[in-house]
């Protein structure tokens, strides 16, 4: 897109990039479900990129009309394009996830803001199209644009301080707006701030934005020929605010850090040769623009090997249930697990995931799971592995801990509001769950803080119980306590949680035993695997 709004006029180069420029918008908006970030940088950066167009080359030799067309149409191409690739997808919501956003962050109302500002925006474009059509005088041109070019560079200079101002957050009020309100992704580590990862995850290169937001406006001011400039200063702007909030977007910020480097580094260079200095000075400002490139480097290098990834720590117990996946299952093998681990279970094991980060449909990938782990009705568990069909099962013990999760996603409501419905908040008060892992020494089998003997552990059945074993004093409910296989864990349970379906799985329920068979089990000292195939011709 900027090759083609390098060019004066209307031909064929630049109708070629505007025109591929408009099929990567395309691709980015069909495959990226934050494609919304493309029309909101144009949205902030064309305006500006046009004023200083309108004074870096208009005061130049040639038709006022044929460089005003030619950017139209240059910036206006790769849009349609865009538009019209995401229509079937989408339709127009795209412009109204951008309001969305925007009103969604700012501490106030943008209904009448929002339209207002539009407005005025399209005002001013209309009046420099005048102006141009039927004023085609050098003077004027020169005279407005000079005027332009001042109003402009004060209002990024402004931004500035807003962007800044917006990141101390002094009253909690754009942290608040941040928080989220959708039932999933306010149970999602991704959507916490990401802030607090900055020291490690950007080093040095956090002094990046300091100095590339003054420079950029420099290199703008002194440097008329260029115009392109506001890009790379919205980009990084928006992208700091997003990252600074959110922990899922810090991704986003590396690529306008890159930029915003390379604005740092462009503009000294400009400054450098625009002005006489020692070439002391000169060697001075290279060591400088090493250091900080060579200290992000050794940075990076020093995160990767000191910050080992989860599955390699303590989550290493999935790590072998995964490699057991991929050694000893079918590859064209369709399992059925929970979001959180799609990824690890497809990278490793090469099988086909039921869900995982990133699936569009939630109400179909968590929803249905979690739907059928609660399900205290055997049929309807089963027409979901009869409507999906999948080869095996994944468990972990953690989910009896997470009931109030699974309901979460099963009804897409807020726990407190699943609780406060009559009937639902019933059966939901007892979907209680806790799974302890357990050690054997040569004392016995230690479970809860305590010992537990041979004749105690006898005691406490291995398979499941429709009847409860014993009542919780506090709560007053009955309590169904379980042994697992070998002595590897105890669960007690609430009476929605032993009804689950996860519960008749986990403790082989003689009602479902023809329908699943455990074929592995993998332990660690905080959690069990356990993988179960499905006989999908039984339950057909």
């Amino acid at each position: 897109m900027f090759r083609a709004l390098k060019e004066k006029k209307l031909n064929k180069k630049g109708l070629v990039n505007a025109t591929l420029a408009g099929l990567s918008f395309a691709m980015m908006g069909i495959s990226w479900l934050f494609y919304q970030i493309i029309p909101i940088l144009l949205l902030l950066s064309i305006p500006f990129i046009f004023l200083f167009f309108f004074d870096a080359t208009f005061k130049e030799k040639g038709s006022a009309s044929d460089k005003l067309k030619a950017f139209i149409v240059y910036s206006t191409i790769p849009v349609f394009i865009f538009a019209f690739a995401v229509y079937p997808f989408y339709g127009f919501r795209w412009a109204l996830s951008i309001y969305g956003y925007f009103s969604g962050i700012m501490p106030f109302n943008l209904s009448n803001t929002f339209a207002v500002a539009i407005g005025f925006g399209m005002l001013v474009l209309l009046l420099s199209m005048l102006i141009f059509f039927l004023k085609d005088s050098i003077s004027l041109a020169i005279k407005t644009s000079d005027l332009l070019r001042i109003i402009s560079l004060f209002i990024l200079l402004l931004a500035i301080f807003v962007v800044f101002y917006i990141l101390q957050d002094p009253n909690g009020m754009f942290t608040k707006r941040f928080v989220p309100q959708d039932v999933f992704r306010s149970m999602i580590g991704e959507e916490s701030p990401g802030r607090s990862t900055f020291p490690y995850k950007y080093s040095i290169y956090n002094i990046v934005p300091f100095l590339a937001f003054p420079l950029i406006l420099l290199y703008i001011a002194f440097n008329k020929k260029s115009y392109l400039a506001p890009f790379a200063f919205w980009w990084l702007a928006v992208a700091l605010v997003m990252a600074w909030f959110k922990l899922k977007f810090t991704y986003a910020l590396g690529l306008p850090m890159a930029l915003g480097f390379g604005a740092f580094v462009g503009s000294i260079a400009f400054i450098l040769s625009k002005f006489e200095f020692s070439s002391l000075a000169r060697k001075l400002a290279a060591i400088f623009i090493a250091f900080i490139m060579l200290s992000g480097i050794a940075g990076s290098a020093f995160f990767v090997t000191q910050r080992e990834p989860s599955i390699e720590t303590d989550r290493i117990v999935w790590k072998k249930a995964i490699l057991w996946i991929r050694d000893n299952t079918p590859e064209n093998a369709k399992l059925m697990n929970t979001w959180s681990y799609g990824h690890w279970i497809t990278f490793i094991s090469k099988r086909k995931v039921f869900a995982d980060n990133g699936n569009r449909n939630w109400r179909i990938s968590s929803g249905e799971f979690a739907r059928f782990l609660i399900a205290l009705d055997t049929n309807s568990a089963l027409k979901i592995i009869k409507k999906y069909r999948p080869d095996y099962i994944i468990l972990s013990s953690n989910m009896f801990a997470g009931f109030p999760t699974l309901y979460v996603y099963a009804y897409e409501k807020r726990h407190s509001a699943i609780l406060s419905d009559p009937q639902l908040g019933k059966i939901a008060r007892t979907a209680f769950g806790a799974y302890i892992p357990c050690r054997q020494d040569i004392n016995g089998v230690f479970c809860a803080g305590q010992y537990f003997g041979d004749d105690a552990l006898a005691r406490i059945p291995t398979k499941w119980q429709e009847k409860a074993v014993d009542v919780d004093p506090q709560a007053n409910l009955p309590v169904w306590v379980y042994r697992d296989v070998n002595d590897i864990g105890i669960a007690y349970l609430y009476n929605s949680a032993n009804k689950s379906m996860l519960a008749k799985l986990w403790f082989n329920a003689d009602e479902i035993s023809k329908y699943f068979t455990l074929v592995h089990v993998e332990t660690s000292q905080n959690e069990v695997i356990k993988i179960f195939k499905v006989n999908n011709e039984a339950i057909k």
